[in-house]
C-alpha cells in the first residue's frame, strides 16, 4: 500500500524598514524594523504513515526592532558603535522528545529577547591596534506550550524546564590585540591574539543540567604575512590555546533510554593557511 501523501504552502510578508541619520561629520544614527519568517514544515520521524502525513507545524515569524549609534574620532583612530534590539517571536519552532520514534517540532512559544551591544577599536601608535565587542542578552518565553508538563498526558515529564532559552547566553565578550610591522621590501609582518568570553548558556530546549555549559574562556594566537600588493598572504596560528573544554550544541533523546548528546568545541590546534590573490 502506497503511502499517503500531503502538502502545504506558506506565505509571508516580511517587509523591511531602515532610517539613517547623520548627526555630524563623525556620528550617525539609525533606527530599523524587519520581519523574518521560517516555513513551516512537516515531521518526518514519526511512528505511522499517518502522523507523517499530518504532523505539521506552522511557519515562524519574528519582529526586530533596531537603534543604534555608529562614530569615530575625527582623526580616525577610534571608531565604535552601540546598538539596541527587541525581537519579538510569534509560534516559536521547537523540537521536543515525545517518545522512542518522535522528536517533533512544535509552534510551541511565544519569545521576546532584547539585546544591548557594543563594539569599539582603537589604533595605538602607528602599529597596534586594539579591539573589544561585549553583548548583552535578555531572553525569555512569553509563552511556552508543553504537552508534557500536562499531568494527564502519558509521557508527563515533571523534571523538564523552560525557565531558560537555550543558546541565548546573558552575556559575550571579545578583547583582541594586533601589532603589525612593516617590513624592508613592503611586505607586512602582523601578530595578534585574542580572548572570547560566554557566559553559562542552556543547550537544550528541555534545561537539562548536562546540557547546561557554565561560562568559559577561549584563547587564540596568530601570525599573518602579507606580501606586496597583497598578492600573497601565509596565516599561522593556535586556537583555544588552554585546551579548554566547552559543549557547543546539544540534543535531548530522553525519550530514548534518558540519552542526552552533547557537542564540544575544538581542543588545542594549530592551523596554517596559504592564500594567492589574483
Amino acid at each position: 500500500m502506497p503511502f499517503p501523501t500531503t502538502s502545504a504552502t506558506w506565505t509571508a510578508v516580511t517587509p523591511s524598514f531602515s532610517l539613517q541619520k547623520k548627526l555630524g561629520d563623525t556620528l550617525m544614527w539609525y533606527v530599523s524594523a524587519n520581519r523574518g519568517f521560517k516555513s513551516g514544515g512537516f515531521n518526518g520521524r514519526a511512528n505511522t504513515a499517518y502522523d507523517v502525513a499530518h504532523a505539521k507545524y506552522d511557519p515562524e515569524y519574528v519582529w526586530t526592532y533596531e537603534t543604534g549609534l555608529k562614530l569615530e574620532s575625527s582623526d580616525h583612530r577610534l571608531r565604535g558603535a552601540i546598538a539596541a534590539f527587541s525581537s519579538h517571536y510569534k509560534d516559536f519552532q521547537a523540537r521536543v522528545s515525545q517518545d522512542v520514534n518522535t522528536f517533533p517540532v512544535l509552534n510551541a512559544a511565544a519569545l521576546s529577547i532584547r539585546g544591548l551591544e557594543l563594539e569599539g577599536s582603537a589604533l595605538i601608535g602607528d602599529h597596534v591596534t586594539l579591539m573589544g565587542q561585549m553583548s548583552w542578552l535578555d531572553a525569555k518565553y512569553d509563552r511556552f506550550d508543553d504537552f508534557r508538563l500536562d499531568p494527564s498526558f502519558p509521557g508527563y515529564d515533571p523534571t523538564i524546564s523552560h525557565a531558560h532559552v537555550p543558546f541565548s547566553p546573558r552575556f559575550t565578550a571579545r578583547v583582541a590585540v594586533q601589532r603589525g610591522f612593516d617590513l624592508a621590501n613592503g611586505s607586512r609582518l602582523a601578530f595578534g591574539g585574542d580572548l572570547s568570553y560566554r557566559a553559562t548558556t542552556w543547550l537544550s530546549v528541555d534545561n537539562r543540567d548536562v546540557l547546561k555549559q557554565d561560562y568559559y574562556s577561549v584563547v587564540g594566537l596568530y601570525g599573518v604575512w602579507d606580501s606586496p600588493q597583497d598578492t600573497w598572504q601565509v596565516r599561522m596560528g593556535v586556537r583555544n590555546l588552554t585546551d579548554e573544554h566547552y559543549m557547543i550544541d546539544g540534543q535531548e533523546f530522553s525519550s530514548v533510554a534518558n540519552i542526552q548528546t552533547a557537542y564540544y568545541g575544538l581542543p588545542r590546534n594549530w592551523y596554517l593557511s596559504v592564500r594567492y590573490n589574483f
